[in-house]
């Protein structure tokens, strides 16, 4: 979208489709939402796993939303705690 008001602006030249917003926004539900069953679907896999693996379940997800977190501080030039 170019902005006519502002001859300072930036030119928006990706824009966003519903379609494709919508397709982004799935599969990092998928993704992000197999995080905390992957130790239980691993489980037969692995001895690492078999011990404890709520305790594998709920670290990962921490990690997860830590780094989501980073993430999305990054993308939207916001609070940079990790500074």
């Amino acid at each position: 979208m170019i902005s006519l008001d502002n001859p300072y602006a930036s030119v928006d030249i990706y824009e966003k489709t519903p379609l494709a917003t919508a397709w982004a926004t799935f599969i990092s539900f998928v993704i992000v939402g197999f995080i905390p069953l992957a130790p239980f679907v691993f489980l037969p896999f692995s001895t690492i796993l078999s011990a404890h693996p709520f305790i594998w379940a709920s670290t990962i997800t921490g990690l997860a939303f830590v780094f989501i977190g980073i993430g999305k501080a990054m993308i939207t030039k916001q609070n940079k705690p990790w500074l």
